[in-house]
């Protein structure tokens, strides 16, 4: 009686047939040699462009915070959801975010540096109305 073919046997006929390796056939040896010139002359020189950007980039930030003494999340936010952003997507962004901190109640409170004279932060109010009168966001 002649053996049955198992499905897996069957499967590994059609990918033979098809032109394609099977697993338990020997596969491309790897060329290391290769890999290695491509690492050092392609790979390693971007990433150490890379690097030297990173930390021009990472010390821009550190002015912002230490310096300019914005709160440096914020500031991470407004340059990748506000300013990099087209025009309408902006808008949705700052009527969404103004929205939930209506919704929650959250408000900018006056603290110790509005009341030592410095600059207040300035209010957030949406577009004027229709009217012609803005009605403050927070209250």
């Amino acid at each position: 009686m002649p053996k049955k073919e198992s499905v897996l046997e069957g499967a590994m006929k059609e990918t033979v047939a098809a032109g394609a390796k099977p697993d338990n056939e020997q596969m491309d040896k790897p060329d290391f040699d290769r890999a290695l010139r491509v690492l050092r002359g392609d790979i390693k020189p971007a990433m150490e462009g890379m690097a030297e950007t990173r930390g021009g980039v990472s010390a821009a930030w550190k002015v912002i915070a230490d310096e300019c003494h914005v709160h440096k999340a914020a500031a991470r936010f407004f340059q990748t959801h506000v300013m990099a952003a087209s025009t309408d997507k902006r808008e949705d962004v700052l009527r969404s975010l103004f929205g939930l901190c209506q919704a929650a109640e959250i408000q900018v409170e006056v603290d110790l540096v509005d009341m030592s004279g410095a600059p207040a932060a300035p209010a957030i109010k949406p577009p004027e109305t229709p009217a012609g009168q803005p009605e403050p966001m927070f209250h």
